[in-house]
């Protein structure tokens, strides 16, 4: 079965999604408490806000506005259209609305219940709102279908590691080290594990 190039690209866009995510979360330093200074991503989304200052109409770009309206007008008009209903759904989670993001990415799920590409912004959105349980069962749905697919083994130590297993985060990470030897996955998983060494 030949893989089109566009799935590719929505898994490593996912992934990136997902280190992202990963790297601007509160840290725990060695004493257990949670570090406050996390930096605003610099994105589309984001760009012109400053630390501290929570996102809302007032501060979101019109670029935005205009194009979360236009991708809602697409998907209202041809639900069926799953391209443009990921697109809706990775914008809105990516704008701090993982709840609907869900929703959308479920309405997918129920056309095709194997998109990696899907499961996965599950899994990040789930993250993001702390549904650490659901996460995982999303990751093991993917594990289920992929048992080598390198972000949801990676993301199985994120998601101990975000419940305080730190011993059980580092050996996954380590197994994912010495599975996928040379990967993008494997040297953020070596990253990671350096985190926690910390």
């Amino acid at each position: 079965m030949k893989i089109k190039t566009v799935y590719i690209y929505l898994g490593i866009f996912a992934l990136v999604i997902f280190i992202i995510i990963l790297t601007t979360q509160n840290s725990i330093n060695q004493s257990g408490t949670k570090e406050t200074t996390e930096i605003m991503p610099n994105d589309d989304i984001h760009k012109g806000l400053n630390n501290g200052e929570s996102p809302g109409k007032g501060n979101v770009s019109n670029n935005i506005i205009h194009q979360m309206e236009m991708l809602q007008k697409a998907v209202e008009e041809n639900p069926d259209d799953t391209s443009q209903v990921k697109k809706y759904a990775d914008l809105l989670a990516s704008a701090h609305n993982p709840e609907k993001a869900v929703e959308l990415y479920k309405t997918i799920l129920n056309k095709n219940p194997k998109r990696i590409d899907i499961l996965l912004g599950i899994t990040i959105a789930y993250y993001n709102m702390r549904n650490l349980e659901k996460a995982e069962e999303y990751t093991k749905r993917i594990l289920e279908i992929d048992k080598n697919n390198h972000e949801a083994n990676y993301n199985l130590g994120a998601i101990a590691a975000g419940r305080g297993n730190t011993a059980k985060a580092k050996e996954i990470w380590e197994n994912v080290v010495l599975r996928f030897p040379n990967s993008s996955v494997a040297q953020i998983a070596e990253k990671s594990l350096e985190e926690l060494g910390q």
